[in-house]
């Protein structure tokens, strides 16, 4: 029976193409909203991770203000940007406290200094969108990246040497950048080296291949001779226990500063959590917004539905004249309904997986998609076509018979 009324359900609705693909416009537009968005929240969650990963898995950040609440098993629960960009306490001496940890083979300060950048080419122009970092030697180890070109300075240089990115380079100097002069704050550096290129494919925070790097000790002299440090960060050991080490840094922080537990320490899969949990609701919300097309669709498939019921009441009291029951006639409508919103849910994906492509062709978006996501539009459509398509159903099964032959 419910194959037969399959068949007859896309008889019907092959009968009146034009009508019938208006009608799915809503689910398809809904559906191919929702799935745009997911594949796109997952594909940025994707490349973060990556991110992520590049920099080491035992890497360790620390930052200022308790910005994280974790559960009884350390994992965090919930995380508070706006306790991080209050003015910072972490000092020299919570640095010397972490590189004289046996278990951390290197650990680097980032201190960001605002200032105008200028350099001397054939005249003097401004440099825009860099970003100025004054940390130590350790960096390159730390974060796990190399020196394409020149070398990093050294903490003994208490000079005025940088190191930059490799973006910078380019603009700059077009890859001949060593030995170049940029002038920050009207002091002049000399470039001793260019980074690696880093391909993180979307940015977070500052573009890392337009940074420049100064020594701490040189940067301290653009703050009254203090080093305000933002962040640092620390690459464990391999083969030690990082949450032990962790703890072990955190107690000793925590005694340097009387006790105040006053800044964050995040693991590698920390980093993973809580980006992973801003991405998810961000991709959520957005979402959510999408799926009112869907509640249009629905809407419009019910109006639609109806109006067939009533074109089509003769039909329906000659089937019940014939034998068919209340059941057989509701289930009739009922699967019309359905099949109209899984096509258009079928069609919204479709259309979800060319609009992603197309991004993908002229931006640095990168969608990711899942069978998952595919079968939760599909049943998502499904299940407005049952809801929509219920009361005109219903209404159609309670029609009388003897009424319905007379309809005109």
């Amino acid at each position: 029976m419910i194959v037969q009324n399959i068949r007859l359900a896309l008889r019907t609705l092959s009968g009146n193409k034009l009508r019938s693909t208006l009608t799915m416009l809503g689910i398809i537009i809904g559906v191919a909203s929702v799935t745009t968005v997911i594949s796109i929240g997952e594909g940025v969650k994707s490349e973060v991770r990556s991110e992520i990963n590049n920099l080491g898995a035992n890497l360790i950040s620390v930052t200022p203000g308790n910005s994280v609440t974790r559960d009884e098993d350390g994992n965090i629960e919930s995380f508070d940007f706006a306790a991080s960009f209050g003015a910072t306490t972490l000092s020299e001496s919570d640095l010397a406290i972490i590189k004289n940890n046996k278990n951390i083979t290197a650990a680097t300060p980032l201190m960001q200094i605002s200032g105008l950048v200028t350099t001397q080419r054939s005249e003097q122009e401004n440099v825009s969108g860099t970003s100025i970092i004054a940390t130590d030697s350790d960096f390159p180890e730390a974060l796990n990246q190399e020196v394409a070109e020149g070398k990093f300075f050294e903490d003994s240089e208490n000079q005025r040497r940088a190191v930059i990115g490799s973006e910078l380079a380019n603009d700059l100097y077009g890859g001949e950048a060593v030995s170049g002069v940029v002038t920050i704050r009207g002091e002049n550096f000399v470039i001793t080296g260019v980074m690696e290129e880093l391909d993180f494919g979307l940015d977070f925070g500052p573009n890392l291949n337009r940074a420049i790097y100064i020594p701490l000790e040189v940067g301290k002299n653009f703050n009254q001779g203090v080093a305000q440090i933002q962040e640092i960060d620390a690459k464990v050991a391999d083969g030690a226990d990082i949450d032990a080490v962790v703890a072990e840094i955190e107690e000793a922080i925590k005694a340097n500063h009387g006790g105040e537990e006053d800044f964050t320490i995040l693991k590698q899969e920390d980093f993973i959590s809580v980006t992973d949990t801003i991405f998810g609701l961000l991709t959520t919300f957005v979402a959510a917004i999408a799926a009112i097309s869907l509640v249009v669709g629905g809407i419009g498939i019910m109006n639609i539905m109806l109006v067939s019921v009533t074109e089509r009441t003769r039909e329906i009291g000659l089937r019940k004249a014939i034998g068919a029951n209340n059941a057989q006639v509701l289930m009739q409508f009922l699967i019309e309904s359905i099949i109209l919103s899984v096509i258009g849910g079928l069609i919204g994906v479709g259309l979800a997986f060319f609009i992603v492509g197309i991004l993908q062709l002229f931006t640095e978006i990168t969608g990711a998609y899942s069978l998952q996501t595919i079968l939760l539009a599909t049943g998502v459509s499904g299940f407005v076509g049952i809801i929509a398509g219920l009361w005109p159903a219903w209404q159609a099964a309670r029609k009388d018979p003897i009424k319905s032959l007379r309809y005109e």
